[in-house]
């Protein structure tokens, strides 16, 4: 069954095209007004989507990539070659304000790091904590203290 109104149910929005000369103060007030708008749904929407890293078919947003990790493997199977490094890569290109802790038990994943840091200009956010070693000299102080 159709219902046929003998009245427009609402006003169509519109601008008469004799309003624009008239008010040209006005006019441009409100499309400065919708363009502003645009352009904070660009910039924000846009990053709301984007993805953090794409591994292997595998993508991850911001929220998903911050909730744990756990990558298995044997000695040498390639876990922070073609895991680890290739997500940090992702995450400096995509994320350039990250932020995060390295802990490296051999001690020297801090060479990799830097030299990411150092390709993304980040070398000057990047801190190393290291504890004093059996044969330096026992006034030794680290560059950096926590």
């Amino acid at each position: 069954m159709a219902v046929k109104f003998s009245f427009t149910p609402f006003n169509p929005v519109s601008l008469p095209i004799n309003w624009l000369p008239t008010n040209p103060k006005q006019a441009m007030l409100v499309c400065g007004v919708l363009l502003i708008f645009v352009a904070l749904w660009f910039l924000f929407a846009a990053k709301a989507k984007a993805c953090v890293a794409r591994l292997g078919g595998l993508t991850w947003k911001r929220n998903q990539f911050c909730r744990g990790w756990l990558i298995t493997g044997d000695t040498g199977s390639g876990k922070t070659s073609s895991g680890i490094n290739q997500l940090a890569h992702q995450v400096f290109q995509n994320e350039p304000k990250w932020g995060g802790l390295c802990i490296d038990e051999k001690g020297v994943y801090w060479e990799t790091l830097a030299a990411m840091a150092r390709h993304y200009c980040r070398e000057h956010d990047l801190i190393h904590l290291q504890i004093r070693a059996d044969d330096t000299d026992a006034q030794w102080t680290p560059p950096h203290r926590f």
